[in-house]
């Protein structure tokens, strides 16, 4: 009996509670369902006692094993997918930006400074603002104009994408 006691021992060693209980309940959904035929063609075929209990044992933990890659897959997938999304959406922004509001954004495409300057009652910064892509930085020493900042989430997606010649932004680049 001990020698059992330690087999399950080294078994349960690095194995969580959860993985145990679900490969337990497995087990004995699958001791429960199995048809008779088959455990009846496993003992004629085999002298080995308990083999039916055995198979079923390790086919619950291979179950388990399946369903922990697979969930450890999707749960890494998932925020690469909403990246994707998130990107796809951004794009959807700035593709949709007014001719007036590229003007704006044009001297950071072509120098990569983060800021710019607007006046205060520009209605393309205010857009520009409202859609999230540029924050006011501050007031420039006029009084007139405002420093306008880049929002970084923007400002690599925008580098990585701009096409100077058809003055969009294209995902394939």
């Amino acid at each position: 009996m001990s020698e059992t006691a330690l087999v399950i021992v080294k078994f349960l060693i690095g194995k969580s509670v959860g993985q145990f209980m679900l490969t337990v309940a497995l087990f004995f959904l699958i001791i429960i369902f199995i048809p008779r035929d088959i455990t009846e063609l496993i003992e004629a075929r085999r002298d080995l006692p308990y083999a039916v209990q055995i198979f079923s044992f390790a086919v619950a933990y291979l179950i388990v094993l399946i369903l922990k890659v697979t969930g450890y897959f999707f749960v890494s997938a998932l925020p690469l997918c909403q990246r994707r999304g998130r990107a796809k959406r951004m794009l959807k922004t700035l593709n949709s930006l007014s001719t007036e509001q590229l003007f704006l954004l044009e001297p950071f495409l072509k120098t990569h400074s983060p800021t710019f300057r607007a006046s205060w009652d520009n209605p393309d910064a205010d857009a520009l603002v409202k859609a999230g892509i540029v924050r006011p930085a501050g007031s420039c020493i006029d009084g007139v104009s405002v420093m306008f900042k880049i929002e970084p989430e923007y400002e690599s997606l925008m580098l990585s994408t701009w096409n100077p010649c058809t003055k969009r932004f294209d995902i394939s680049r």
